[in-house]
Formats: structure tokens, C-alpha cells, sequence
């Protein structure tokens, strides 16, 4: 299930990456999303090869707090919520 969500989201950030005239706040929005996105599968990979993945949760929390930041600055009230 996780797995899935990951590539759904690796999907759309693809997606948004090709939209033309973004601002520097929608840059940077999209770019901690993707970071996002590959902080998860590498903990899914650590995870499923039963190492400890502790440090990628902690950096994870705190991209995913950074990033809702960002949303509610752009106002994008789906993407700000947890």
C-alpha cells in the first residue's frame, strides 16, 4: 500500500515538474515534495531490507512540517494539511 502511494506521488511531482510559469514558492514546494517522496522510498528500502530507518523517519517529519509550511504560504490548503 505504502509502496503504491509512493509511486502515485513520484507521478505528480512528475506531472507538476513538466507545468510552464511556476513562481520560486511553487519551485520550491514541488522540490521538498520530491525530497519527500525519496526520503520515503528509501525508508521503505531500508525497512524492507530490515535495517534501521530511523534517521530518514526523523527527516521525513521534519520535510513533511517544512513543505505543509510551504502550501499554507501558497495557499494550497489540501496540500498543507497532515
Amino acid at each position: 500500500m505504502e509502496e503504491r502511494r509512493t509511486a502515485i506521488a513520484e507521478d505528480a511531482l512528475s506531472a507538476l515538474k513538466r507545468l510552464d510559469s511556476r513562481t520560486v514558492a511553487e519551485q520550491n514546494y514541488i522540490a521538498w515534495r520530491e525530497y519527500e517522496v525519496k526520503l520515503e522510498v528509501w525508508i521503505l528500502g531500508e525497512l524492507q531490507a530490515g535495517n534501521d530507518a530511523s534517521l530518514g523517519v526523523q527527516r521525513l517529519h521534519s520535510a513533511q512540517t517544512y513543505s505543509r509550511k510551504l502550501a499554507r504560504r501558497l495557499g494550497a490548503k489540501t496540500c498543507a494539511r497532515p
